[in-house]
């Protein structure tokens, strides 16, 4: 789901490398 992955994203500052981490953990869950 395109727009929950761009609101996550969003959501947190793409300059944190660990929160980048954890965005793309939580798109792993969401597939």
């Amino acid at each position: 789901k395109p727009q929950e992955a761009s609101r996550a994203v969003a959501a947190v500052p793409g300059e944190d490398l660990s929160s980048e981490e954890m965005i793309r953990q939580a798109l792993k869950g969401m597939v």
